[in-house]
């Protein structure tokens, strides 16, 4: 199972290729499946395993970025094709799951190019 939270601002509705449905309201957590993954990130909620603890809430800027830096590379690492663009970077809804942060394309991009210059 995992866990999917809405986004605040919007109802969401996820749906299967095998035809299954679930309806959340703006900021509603439910746990579902682990077939919805994928859609629940293009849908831009957070999604997370049941098993795992939320990371705690910090408000350091360099946590922030070592936290984007790292999912960046989990991402890179995985090979996951559902993660990253056709130019090959991480999608921003990819890396807000896996950070829990609200992240923009531009910070990540900046995260990477700092990656780059060390």
């Amino acid at each position: 199972m995992i866990e999917v939270t809405a986004p605040k601002d919007r109802p969401v509705r996820l749906s299967s290729s095998v035809g299954v449905s679930i309806n959340l309201k703006p900021g509603e957590t439910r746990q579902v499946a682990p077939m919805f993954n994928v859609i629940a990130a293009e849908q831009g909620c957070s999604v997370r395993p049941v098993d795992e603890k939320p990371a705690p809430k910090e408000s350091s800027e360099d946590n922030r970025e070592e936290k984007i830096a790292l999912a960046i590379e989990e991402i890179q690492t995985s090979g996951s094709t559902d993660e990253v663009t056709g130019q090959g970077n991480p999608r921003t809804a990819a890396i807000r799951n896996r950070t829990g942060l609200d992240v923009t394309a531009a910070e990540i991009q900046a995260v990477m190019q700092r990656g780059n210059d060390s």
